[in-house]
């Protein structure tokens, strides 16, 4: 909030990075108060074994996750390269839903991975197993119906936030969609604990190569929508060997390791919630105004999604997953 405080009144660049380092700052400042308070200053500052064990335990990591952040923005390469920058700027807007899905994702992540850490700690792996699916089944359950609904009203939400100038963007935002689907189903926090940063590297790496490979064939085959292709077909292959990682790793078999069923219903109950809002606005809102369409829909999409939910019972998993996460704190 700062940093927009310092942009919005001042509009230059100096005050926006006089901010940041003033924040900065003060996180330093808290740490060496966190530290004073329950670890003490004194020695020994630093641990040599341990420093390296951290090193080379983090360090892959680091690098499996940059090497995911240029997988991530290789459509984007791709569509810069061969579109004009107009058709670029439609094709950006379909980036946004990937910090809304970060959202929701490390806000569970945050909750779930101490607790899971603990279970590791202690050898109980299949309760480690079973945080991460109940983690995923709460993400799925709030992030299914907000992005069908978005896949549904993509060119009334379009237009009603980047004006009509933009809906080539539909097709773009639509594809993507059928990709972060898939990030439901979070594994990073179980390849963590599991210690396997070589392998999430390695398919980084082959993953960051097929994305940009079928990018840009996809793009030159079947246009702007197909820069984003790729990235999509890479997100299920990914999820897919993955969880034969873990699966090999643990020895819990693949139709174990998350409640699939549970996942599956929700999917669909939201993909049919929002077929049930679409119907609506072709109609009875055919000839409203996109933000009048918006409201009519999202109204339908929560009534109807919450109501089928309820009456379904699936419900009661997701309580589940929230009242196991506070027991576990």
């Amino acid at each position: 909030m700062g940093l927009s405080l310092a942009a919005a009144l001042t509009g230059e660049l100096t005050p926006v990075l006089v901010v940041l380092v003033a924040f900065v700052a003060f996180k330093v400042i808290v740490l060496l108060w966190y530290v004073f308070r329950y670890h003490g200053l004194q020695g020994p500052v630093l641990r040599w074994r341990e420093f390296v064990d951290q090193i080379m335990y983090a360090a892959p990591f680091g690098a499996a996750g940059a090497l995911y952040g240029l997988r991530t923005q290789s459509d984007q390469w791709v569509a810069a390269s061969l579109f004009p920058l107009g058709m670029f700027a439609a094709f950006s807007i379909a980036a946004v839903l990937g910090p809304l899905m970060n959202l929701f994702r490390q806000s569970v992540n945050y909750a779930f991975l101490p607790i899971m850490s603990r279970r590791h700690a202690e050898g109980d792996i299949l309760s480690m197993l079973q945080l991460n699916s109940r983690g995923n089944v709460m993400v799925g359950a709030i992030v299914f119906p907000l992005f069908y609904f978005a896949f549904v009203f993509a060119e009334d939400l379009i237009t009603l936030v980047y004006t009509v100038n933009y809906v080539a963007a539909v097709p773009v935002v639509r594809v993507y969609i059928i990709g972060i689907a898939a990030l439901v189903i979070e594994l990073s926090s179980l390849t963590l604990l599991l210690r396997q940063a070589g392998f999430v590297t390695m398919v980084n790496t082959v993953g960051l190569v097929l994305a940009v490979a079928l990018n840009w064939y996809a793009a030159t085959t079947i246009g702007l929508a197909g820069a984003a292709l790729g990235t999509v077909v890479v997100m299920g292959i990914d999820r897919i060997v993955t969880l034969w990682r873990i699966s090999r790793l643990t020895g819990v078999p693949i139709s174990k390791l998350q409640d699939w069923k549970t996942l599956l219903l929700l999917a669909l109950f939201a993909a049919g919630a929002s077929l049930l809002a679409w119907a609506v606005k072709v109609f009875y809102f055919a000839h409203s105004g996109p933000l009048i369409r918006v409201v009519a829909g999202a109204a339908a999409v929560a009534s109807s999604y919450v109501a089928v939910t309820v009456l379904s019972g699936t419900g009661r998993t997701w309580l589940a997953a929230v009242r196991t996460q506070k027991h576990g704190m």
